[in-house]
């Protein structure tokens, strides 16, 4: 009797092995699925706009079917604030894998997200299975954001009163970061050369706290403005330039506080509205070299 019983466990575990064998790979990704999406809502930051926009979705669902849907995650990653995150593709995702992380998708998604959600470096990678590992270091580190949180509400304590209506909230910060610092000549030819180790100009820090900035510092100081006052914005890059746009009184409108900020031998202040609250099509005429972006990228502004 107990070797029949024997046999018959055995029997049951051989199959139990087989049938888990045969459907391991539903089975990986079943147990992936569940695992990658417990407790998500824990892990979003402050900073978090959980938004939607045109170009990018905020999303909740974390098994993507499609390349559409693989590039929400992403953006709903780096939205959140989520330094690290693994999730289970429900189709062969891995080509779609490796052109988001060849082509500008990520940079844009960047643009789109809190610049202390931004990423300094990012890792994606995808196992046989479809699971999808994305490890990402952030732009600015606690006590950056603290500091540059504190300056912001002295900044605003200044220059900003309740009767002001937003266009003059966004001039008065405007005409501060232009007063008060000074274009990084130095970090910007090495940033032309390639040369990008150990910089700091291109972060709001470098700009709110010394003074001193390119056209980076300039952008993300304005877009943490921006989003301290509530107004939706995000950021346009090409390869040689990047700057601002928001939606304001019904319309999109650019600001480039860099060129805003001419340079100038010796250095002084000078102040000028030459790319302040403009459209597309004025940004692209004033100069069609640095601001010539490709405009059916962001859909927002069509």
């Amino acid at each position: 009797m107990r070797k029949i019983i024997d046999t018959i466990i055995s029997i049951l575990i051989i199959i139990g092995c087989g049938f888990i064998y045969y459907y391991r790979y539903p089975i990986i990704r079943y147990a992936v699925r569940t695992y990658s999406t417990l407790n998500v809502h824990e892990t979003i930051n402050e900073y978090s706009k959980d938004k939607d926009y045109i170009t990018f979705k905020h999303t909740s669902d974390f098994t993507p079917e499609n390349k559409e849907e693989l590039i929400n995650v992403l953006y709903t990653i780096l939205d959140d604030g989520m330094d690290n995150f693994i999730f289970n593709c429900n189709y062969e995702c891995t080509d779609d894998i490796h052109d988001i992380t060849k082509d500008n998708t990520i940079s844009m998604i960047n643009n789109y997200v809190h610049p202390y959600n931004s990423y300094n470096f990012y890792n994606i990678r995808v196992n046989e299975y479809g699971t999808v590992y994305v490890d990402i270091e952030r732009n600015y580190s606690d006590q950056e954001i603290s500091m540059i949180n504190n300056k912001i509400h002295n900044i605003v304590s200044k220059i900003i009163t309740n009767n002001m209506t937003d266009y003059e909230k966004v001039k008065a910060f405007h005409d501060y970061i232009i007063n008060n610092t000074i274009y990084d000549e130095e970090e910007a030819k090495l940033i032309e050369n390639n040369i990008t180790d150990n910089l700091s100009s291109h972060k709001a820090y470098n700009v709110l706290i010394n003074g001193i900035g390119v056209c980076g510092g300039y952008t993300d100081s304005l877009a943490i403005f921006l989003d301290y006052l509530g107004i939706d914005n995000f950021k346009i890059s090409t390869d040689k330039h990047i700057w601002n746009v928001l939606y304001i009184d019904g319309n999109w409108k650019h600001i480039d506080m860099t060129w805003d900020d001419p340079v100038s031998k010796p250095q002084v202040n000078k102040l000028i509205y030459d790319y302040f609250m403009i459209s597309s099509d004025e940004i692209i005429k004033k100069d069609n070299t640095k601001h010539n972006f490709d405009i059916t990228l962001y859909k927002e502004l069509h």
